[in-house]
């Protein structure tokens, strides 16, 4: 599934909605924590800023990742106090997780897609007892010939 960017929902509806929408992702994050010491009203609208222009290039489905691993615990506890700092820091631990774990899809991917050519050219191949035949019976073009290193 391709899921917009946040730059994108920022092109197609206005920064506004882009920055509300990571304001209310942040409002129930900071519901959520047990924490004694709250976000403030600016500092939400602050972090939603810097999250939306600093990581516009997220998909929506990954800041909504983001936000339920810090639920979950994926990146500790808040200790007492939720703040757009600590947020900022959390986010690039999340950011150098997604990096690794898109290096390693790409990774196997390459692998499994150089496996796939591989198999392919396999199946494609002429088998060597068959080369030998066509050699013997004088089957191969003259192209094929010079491509063996011989001359016309």
């Amino acid at each position: 599934m391709n899921y917009p960017t946040m730059w994108e929902v920022r092109e197609v509806y206005g920064i506004e909605v882009l920055r509300d929408w990571v304001a209310v992702m942040i409002e129930d994050l900071n519901d959520f924590c047990n924490v004694r010491d709250k976000m403030k009203s600016t500092q939400k609208d602050e972090a939603a800023h810097i999250i939306s222009c600093e990581y516009g290039h997220l998909n929506i489905a990954e800041v909504a990742l983001f936000f339920l691993k810090v639920k979950s615990g994926t990146f500790g506890e808040f200790y007492g106090i939720l703040d757009t700092v600590r947020l900022m820091s959390i986010m690039k631990k999340f950011m150098a997780e997604r990096m690794k774990a898109l290096a390693s899809y790409y990774d196997r991917k390459e692998k499994e897609d150089a496996e796939r050519e591989r198999v392919k050219r396999e199946a494609e191949a002429v088998p060597p007892e068959i080369a030998r035949q066509w050699i013997k019976e004088g089957k191969f073009s003259e192209t094929l010939s010079l491509f063996l290193g011989g001359s016309r």
